[in-house]
């Protein structure tokens, strides 16, 4: 059923293949994460990279694309119906 996908992908496709794990030990090795008093944190590097990969996909995606079946911005800008701060972030 494909309202039940995001349950799916989250809680069997992300778990069965390591997502986390790996994208984490990737991120580490890059150099652009450290891990430090339980939290993880962008390094100067990563925080670079963050802000180019921010420039990039605010001036050179295509501004809508079709996300089923409906054009939508949401890739270019995904933290523009932020909700305030999360009870996950370090501080």
């Amino acid at each position: 059923m494909l309202n039940r996908m995001p349950e799916v992908f989250t809680q069997e496709y992300m778990k069965e293949h390591h997502l986390v794990d790996i994208r984490m030990t990737e991120q580490m090795e890059a150099g652009t994460v450290v891990l430090s008093d339980g939290c993880v944190r962008l390094t100067p590097w990563g925080n670079s990279m963050a802000t180019a990969s921010r420039f990039y996909r605010l001036h050179f995606l295509p501004t809508r694309r079709l996300l089923m079946g409906t054009y939508s911005a949401a890739l270019v800008d995904p933290f523009q119906s932020d909700q305030g701060e999360k009870d996950y972030v370090c501080h």
